[in-house]
């Protein structure tokens, strides 16, 4: 018979930001990119469309649509989603601040 072996797992807790606990670089801005994705997907899913249906809506191609409903955001720009946010109806407003003082801030749609 054989010996089974014990793995030892280290559970951590999350920092809050997936991104971060990778250890990938620019995890704070890869998080802002998957809310907006998720944001999106959360509208076009309460429509019940599927990913023809949505890029026709989106004025985009099919292919683009996979890869937002399969989470493949590399190819798929912050101003993309931002106008498909507003395709859908969705005002997108960011602001840039120190840690004392807001700087700059604007909405869009």
């Amino acid at each position: 018979a054989g010996t089974m072996s014990k793995e030892e797992f280290v559970i951590s807790e999350s920092s809050g930001n997936v991104f971060e606990d990778l250890g990938l670089a620019n995890s704070d801005c890869l998080l802002k990119k998957a809310d907006l994705a998720a944001a999106l997907l959360q509208e076009l899913k309460s429509r019940r469309l599927n990913q023809t249906q949505a890029a026709e809506l989106l004025e985009t191609t099919q292919p683009k649509m996979s890869l937002l409903y399969n989470a493949r955001l590399r190819s798929i720009t912050y101003d993309l989603l931002f106008r498909w946010l507003e395709r859908v109806g969705k005002e997108v407003s960011f602001s840039i601040h120190d840690s004392e003082s807001t700087l700059y801030s604007r909405g869009y749609g």
